[in-house]
């Protein structure tokens, strides 16, 4: 293969985009969600597209970034993976493995909202029933996304709305076999299969036998993958291989969308911890562990409580968030007249 054309793997703007969408004001319901069952809260629901990313409202934001945190972390581990690979004469497109991956769980959000709260979700009963690959497929074809990339994307169902015997490139196995290391963090296959196990198949997401196909399907793609790289799979692991720089540029615009408000909630929250216990520690009171709550904390801390907005004469001609990701890197597929669009 010829190193000198080769391009590293990053976003496409066409790709990005799809992951946007419009959302509600919050609504009242009952939720079906499980660690709020049968209480009456307040939630935005999607009302077109995918609304993964571009989320202005704080809570929303926060919401969602764990499913937004999986795919980063997925496409970390794909890429690099695909990267090897190709160091090694295997033929992949980690390029083409990366932006697969980013709009894999495009149709998650609807699918969840519909599980949660089908009171007020519309067509919630068919959501459920088609699963949230279907409605990612529909949101890729609505927006004209290449064939290969939707192919790849339906691979995301193997062993169930996908044929096994169909995994037979490296843009179909890498994406889906990252998919099974990863939660929040990397997880040796095992742990995440068990996690699997206890959260999917209580909520219907799996069954025993789909998971028990899976698990022998993932084990052996694994050793194929490492016998190939003469590295173990624990070699894989939160820090290794380093965040690259598109993954770390993503992680600041998906926060920048919603800075402003997230800033004011934290002020208030340190307000009301001050007042309330004078000796608590800046930010001990209402932060746990996941990558956003970390992220803002450390922002906040960072920049004094004053978030990065631009003043509206600026805001007008100057795009923020997601947004101007998009924009930039519209740009770049622009001149590299690689576009990912029918």
């Amino acid at each position: 293969m010829d190193n000198k054309t080769y391009a590293p793997p990053r976003p496409h703007g066409a790709i990005l985009e799809v992951l946007k969408g419009s959302v509600s004001e919050p609504v009242e319901t009952v939720s079906n969600k499980p660690d709020s069952k049968g209480q009456v809260i307040k939630v935005s629901i999607v009302k077109k597209g995918s609304g993964m990313v571009g989320l202005q409202d704080a809570v929303d934001n926060q919401e969602w970034a764990g499913i937004f945190n999986h795919i980063l972390m997925t496409a970390r581990v794909a890429t690099f993976l695909g990267e090897k690979l190709r160091e090694k004469g295997e033929a992949v497109d980690p390029d083409c493995i990366l932006n697969t991956i980013l709009v894999s769980h495009a149709g998650r959000r609807q699918y969840d909202e519909a599980t949660w709260y089908p009171s007020i979700v519309p067509n919630a009963s068919w959501k459920v029933e088609v699963g949230d690959t279907a409605i990612t497929r529909d949101l890729l074809s609505d927006a004209h996304i290449s064939p290969i990339i939707v192919e790849n994307v339906k691979a995301h169902g193997v062993g169930d709305t996908y044929p096994i015997n169909q995994m037979n490139t490296w843009e179909k196995i890498l994406p889906s076999y990252a998919d099974f290391r990863v939660s929040q963090h990397i997880m040796p296959l095992e742990d995440r299969f068990d996690d699997l196990e206890r959260r999917g198949v209580t909520t219907g997401r799996f069954t025993k036998n789909h998971l028990d196909v899976l698990k022998e399907w993932a084990f052996r793609i694994e050793n194929k993958i490492f016998s190939k790289l003469q590295i173990n799979p624990e070699h894989i692991t939160d820090t290794n291989p380093s965040v690259p720089r598109w993954e770390r540029y993503l992680r600041r615009l998906y926060i920048n969308d919603a800075e402003e408000a997230i800033f004011m909630s934290i002020s208030r929250s340190y307000q009301e911890s001050v007042r309330d216990e004078p000796n608590v520690a800046k930010f001990d009171k209402g932060f746990s562990k996941a990558w956003w709550e970390r992220y803002v904390s450390n922002l906040y801390e960072f920049q004094q409580g004053t978030p990065y907005v631009l003043v509206e004469e600026k805001r007008r001609k100057k795009l923020y968030g997601i947004g101007r990701a998009i924009a930039f890197f519209k740009k770049l597929d622009e001149k590299a007249s690689t576009l990912y669009l029918t």
